[in-house]
């Protein structure tokens, strides 16, 4: 019996035996240009030294190897938000791109001069200046002679591994924004500069947050290194702490973008999803659990009751009833294509607006329609702060608590869906 794993594909050969391979799409930015080129899209390779009766922990090490070297071989790709690498991740990306595409070293030296040229423009095409002239090098066996080096994407690389991917993004934008360098004490004046930048636009407990994050990342790499140093970044107990900054105040969705919204063409996974945010203030990560919960939606008082899982906080274990709620459609997609969607979504009635905006809107139209603080507490998934708060939360999901916020619902949202 096979062993089922993501980017895993299993394919039979000659001795009746099914042998493990991994495959993985190249990102978006670059596969119209390789459809141009008459290239593949994705990468699949046999992982040769798994035999057919592999272990699940053997193969998941494997394709954790093989994620590292795509990432790497991804970052030299020749796109609109590529960022510059150092010259030895250059080489690093242009070995892990030959070895994706099964070129040895030294390749070029067999090849006809037709051929080989054919190498040279694909390499021009596909890759960054740099990493194309590292993968020219080595196809002609003239590897540069680099120092080896610990950089700051290698850190990222094996943290983005066993992290979330909410995550993982924060380190792509801090790489995005910083550029790759080598991982040394140095780095703590880049990560202090970047929290820094991100106060001027950001709320400051989001961007102590996302420092953590980085610094995380960071100090476990030099830790596995034995280096002896750690990276602290900008210091917010020095600086004054959170009363320096103010936090930055998210806008709300007028009526008439929500209205607009709805109103536009919207398939029925992204109406199920937009109506889940406006009604129950309910993010990326709460959503998609509920979608593939069989039940995760039940009935109250005749309308669909939604049951949501604890979130990162014990608040956000909550049932509410939502009266418009639709049949729930099946996704195919995760949580970062789910984001994308709707991002697109309101970016057509509110061009500054993201998924979070709706998140404030629902607090906001909660309130003009007069609902306690108790109510937005209990339909947004906060610790509402009253002074008996603890008292009776125990029953909060029952029946005789639950059916007054369909009336709180309906004076809130009424306008928008009936």
């Amino acid at each position: 019996m096979t062993i089922k794993a993501a980017r895993i594909l299993w394919r039979q050969h000659k001795d009746g035996k099914a042998y493990p391979y991994y495959q993985r799409f190249y990102p978006a930015a670059v596969r119209q240009m390789l459809r141009d080129m008459g290239r593949d899209q994705k990468v699949v390779k046999r992982l040769r030294k798994l035999s057919s009766d592999c272990t699940e922990a053997e193969l998941l090490t494997a394709r954790d190897k093989e994620d590292e070297l795509f990432d790497r071989m991804a970052e030299g790709l020749n796109s609109a938000n590529a960022r510059e690498l150092t010259a030895a991740a250059a080489q690093k990306s242009a070995i892990a791109y030959l070895d994706a595409r099964g070129l040895d070293i030294g390749v070029a030296r067999r090849l006809q001069f037709a051929q080989s040229n054919k190498l040279k423009i694909e390499f021009d095409l596909e890759l960054q200046e740099n990493v194309a002239e590292a993968a020219w090098r080595l196809v002609n066996g003239e590897p540069e002679d680099i120092e080896e080096s610990t950089l700051v994407s290698d850190a990222f690389t094996a943290y983005k591994r066993t992290c979330t991917p909410k995550y993982a993004r924060v380190l792509d934008r801090f790489l995005a924004a910083t550029g790759d360098r080598e991982l040394n004490e140095g780095v703590n004046k880049v990560v202090s500069k970047w929290t820094s930048n991100q106060l001027q636009t950001r709320g400051w407990a989001t961007v102590k947050k996302d420092q953590a994050i980085i610094c995380s990342a960071l100090n476990q790499k030099l830790n596995e290194l034995g280096a002896g140093i750690r990276i602290f970044g900008f210091s917010f107990k020095e600086a004054g702490g959170a009363k320096r900054f103010v936090t930055k105040q998210r806008g709300i969705m007028t009526k008439e973008m929500l209205t607009e919204l709805f109103r536009s063409e919207l398939d029925d996974c992204d109406r199920w999803s937009l109506i889940l945010s406006v009604t129950c203030g309910a993010i990326n990560s709460e959503i998609l659990p509920i979608a593939l919960d069989a039940d995760a939606i039940g009935t109250l008082d005749g309308h669909p009751l939604v049951r949501f899982p604890q979130g990162k906080t014990p608040a956000r274990k909550r049932h509410v009833p939502v009266p418009w709620l639709i049949e729930t459609p099946g996704f195919n997609f995760g949580e970062n294509r789910l984001r994308a969607r709707l991002s697109s979504i309101i970016k057509k009635v509110q061009p500054e607006g993201k998924p979070y905006n709706l998140r404030h809107s629902t607090d906001h139209y909660l309130q003009a329609a007069g609902a306690t603080e108790a109510d937005r507490a209990a339909i947004c998934g906060w610790s509402h702060l009253g002074r008996f708060h603890q008292y009776g939360d125990a029953g909060k999901h029952n029946e005789e608590r639950l059916t007054p916020l369909i009336e709180v619902q309906k004076r809130a949202f009424g306008w928008l869906f009936d």
